[in-house]
């Protein structure tokens, strides 16, 4: 992955962190000290950020119940009432 890509996704993860989660769970990404907008910073640097955010954003959100990690939607009847 290109240094540009990491940087959009890393971009991506921090704008789900501040829409689903508090920020107090979020030490280890807050310990490297790096965000979107240091391009400066290397490529080595956004990954390790990425990687930890990820992994975070992860644990919170199924801590939250809000990623249970299977497919609800394959569970839920249709909205037209036929079902699959």
């Amino acid at each position: 992955m290109r240094k540009n890509e990491l940087v959009h996704l890393h971009s991506l993860l921090r704008l789900l962190r501040e829409r689903y989660a508090d920020d107090g769970a979020f030490a280890e990404y807050d310990a490297l000290s790096i965000n979107p907008t240091h391009a400066h910073r290397s490529k080595g640097a956004h990954k390790d950020a990425v990687l930890s955010l990820s992994a975070q954003l992860a644990d919170e959100l199924s801590k939250h119940g809000k990623y249970s990690g299977r497919d609800e939607a394959a569970e839920t009847p249709a909205a037209d009432g036929q079902g699959a």
